[in-house]
């Protein structure tokens, strides 16, 4: 599904509200899509795969960046730090290849958090675990915080 021109422009309207480090996001993930696009030969992926692969990364750091700089609007500006280098790469390169949108969700939030406090509540490990999971194992962890679940002491929570 192709981004509309109102999509881009809310993608760009976003980017505008959130600073320079969302822009400092969008360059470094543009870089990484044409790099990683650029080093898939065509004959792996048949004719014209290259294109189809390209268009949908694109796709997918146009919504991983709005999603971000949503996440990043609602924070209080004073904690928000430029991402490490060694950090962000990473977690562009993975982030730019997944489509689904609860996964999507997930990296959105590990890219904020690479800009918030120096980036302090993200470890790389966390790449590792994000990439194998499906959508189901993201609702397991939506789970986690929703309090009512949590709290053991509310007379709501069914226990086998």
């Amino acid at each position: 599904m192709p981004v509309t021109d109102e999509q881009a422009k809310a993608v760009q309207e976003v980017a505008k509200a959130s600073g320079p480090i969302v822009g400092l996001i969008r360059d470094a993930g543009r870089t990484l899509v044409n790099s990683t696009v650029g080093a898939i030969p065509g004959d792996l992926i048949g004719a014209g795969g290259g294109d189809w692969l390209h268009e949908v990364r694109v796709r997918n750091r146009a919504r991983l960046e709005a999603k971000t700089a949503s996440m990043l609007d609602r924070l209080d500006k004073s904690r928000l730090t430029e991402p490490s280098p060694s950090v962000v790469r990473p977690l562009l390169e993975a982030a730019v290849d997944e489509s689904r949108e609860q996964i999507q969700d997930l990296w959105a939030r590990l890219l904020a958090n690479s800009m918030v406090d120096c980036g302090s509540r993200v470890r790389r490990e966390f790449f590792i675990t994000l990439k194998v999971l499906e959508p189901l194992d993201a609702a397991v962890l939506d789970l986690f915080d929703n309090p009512e679940i949590v709290n053991p002491s509310n007379p709501n929570v069914h226990r086998l």
